[in-house]
Order: structure tokens, then sequence, then C-alpha cells
């Protein structure tokens, strides 16, 4: 019975020196090779069509009618023809490939639900040099809700530093467009307009958030949970920081009513009206009293210059 699955079907029909130019050492010593090897590698190789392709024109061979409507096919022409007939679209698309910072914009946007339509017009493309690079050089949108490869093909399930183009990667699928946009400093798609505050919550969220998911491994230390050891130096600081607070609120009188500088802000706000109003009648008293002094010391004056002498 011939398989239903477009893959395995695709994978019996190629020969087996396509795959053991790819395939581990392991797999590739195998007489025959196992159509499980295949299928295994071509269901994870985000550039399995321009394999195929390359494959047929460096050995020189024609490719199968099977292939002649598939997009490989148009790949295939293209190396073959070397420009003589232009396919300029997937010329573009493999110059996005060879260019590291294209190529990681590219596959950043196609990580998340934007569409093709959109990605084409935030990157300035036409949506067929989109379509043409997720197809040859970067397949993975139909195994997007597939958690145990995407995991794997982005190292979520690794923890210490990442390159890069893998932090990308990671904000891309996890966090979507407009978080990645932020992070690849595309600021015509996504102006950071966050408050200082709101950045710095948002950066101990994440390095929490990391954190965690390595103690909930049992990871701990520097090495083996880089995020963690993080996490535990910020929270020893907030720590030192709101120990500081309260010796402060101690220091003012307040630790008995365990008021913080913000109730204390308040209080003030409440009963400085009355604080002023004393303070001004006592003023107004004291001024009363100097006036009264004075014109006391005056009559006396009046009344001895007044006496006729003896």
């Amino acid at each position: 019975m011939i398989s239903t699955d477009p893959i395995v079907s695709l994978c019996g029909l190629l020969p087996d020196d396509l795959f053991r130019k790819v395939l581990p050492p392991q797999a590739r010593k195998r007489r025959p090779l196992l159509l499980g090897d295949k299928v295994a590698w071509a269901e994870n190789e985000p550039a399995f069509y321009w394999h195929i392709a390359l494959y047929y024109f460096e050995a020189n061979l024609p490719m199968p009618a099977g292939l002649c409507r598939h997009v490989v096919f148009r790949a295939y022409l293209y190396l073959k023809n070397g420009g003589r007939i232009p396919d300029r679209d997937l010329a573009l698309a493999s110059a996005r490939q060879q260019r590291r910072t294209q190529r990681d914009l590219l596959r950043g946007f196609l990580l998340t639900n934007a569409t093709l339509q959109q990605i084409a017009a935030w990157l300035r493309l036409k949506v067929q040099i989109v379509w043409l690079f997720s197809e040859l050089f970067w397949n993975i949108r139909h195994r997007l809700e597939d958690g145990i490869f995407m995991a794997d093909l982005l190292c979520l399930n690794r923890f210490g530093e990442q390159d890069d183009a893998t932090a990308l990667m990671q904000i891309a699928y996890t966090l979507g467009p407009l978080a990645f946009a932020r992070a690849a400093r595309l600021v015509h798609l996504a102006p950071n307009s966050e408050s200082t505050p709101e950045l710095y919550d948002r950066l101990e969220q994440s390095i929490l958030r990391d954190g965690n998911a390595g103690t909930d491994r049992g990871l701990y230390g520097a090495k083996l949970n880089a995020a963690g050891h993080q996490a535990l130096a910020l929270l020893l600081a907030k720590k030192s920081h709101e120990q500081h607070e309260t010796d402060e609120d101690m220091r003012r009188g307040l630790g008995g009513m365990s008021l913080g500088r913000s109730v204390n802000d308040a209080a003030k706000r409440i009963f400085q009206p009355d604080v002023d109003h004393r303070v001004a009648l006592q003023l107004g008293q004291v001024v009363d009293q100097a006036r009264e002094k004075a014109k006391k010391v005056a009559q006396d004056g009046q009344d001895k210059s007044g006496k006729a002498p003896h």
C-alpha cells in the first residue's frame, strides 16, 4: 500500500545518495537506508525542499516527474539555468537566506502567527519572496503547534546562554511579532513607548520566568541556570531595598504603626492644612503680643517726657 503522507511518499521516491549526504554517520552506515531515518530527517529539516533541488542539480540528474509541479522543481530550474531564465523572486529569496540579518528577520516573523502578507508589508518585500523563503529555506509554519518539534528547533528545552539568532527566534515564537520587532529594533514596526518602570518590570518578569523554568528542573548555580542565578541576585537586591525602606520608616518613628513611605505622604496631605492653620494662629498671636509690647513701651516714653523737671 502506498502511503498517503506526502513526506513519506517523497522519501520513498528519492535516491539513497541524497540522504547519505545529509544523514548522521550512524544512519549512513546502514545498507539500505531505513525509511524511518529518511522521514525523520525530512520532517525536521526546514530546508528539505532546497536540499532536493540542490542534489539533482549537483548530480546533473533529471528531476522525477512527480516533482515537476512542486516548488522543488522551480528551485531546480533556477539552479540549472544559472540565470539564463531569470527568476527574480527566487533569487531574492535565496539572497536573504545567505545574509544573516535578513535571514534571521524572516525566520523570526515566520515563527509567529503573522500572515505572509503582513510579513511582506513589514519587511517591504513581495509576498512571493516571503512564500518562496518559507517553502525552500524555513518550512516550519505547519509545525508551529508541535511543541516538541519547536522546543527542539529553538532550543527551548536547553539552559544556558544562547546565540543572538536563537534568542531572537525564541522571542518571536513565545511572545509574538511585536515583541520580536522590538527585540530586533525594528522601530518602524514597534516603537518602544514603554516607560522606564515598565521596561524594568518586563525585564524582571523575563528573568524570573526563565529562572523558575530552571529551578523546576532542579538546576542551580550560574553555569547550569544562568537565569536562575540572575533571578536570585535580583530577589536579594529587592529584599535589601525593602529592608532599607523599613529601616527608614523606623527612623522616622513610623515602625510601630507599620506605615510605609506612601502612607506617610498620605498622612501629610491630610493633616498638613491643620498644621499650617495652627502655625498661622500661633504666628498671629506672637505678632499681636509684639505690637502690644511696642505700644506699651511708646506710652511709657511719652509719660516720662511729659513730666516737669524738679
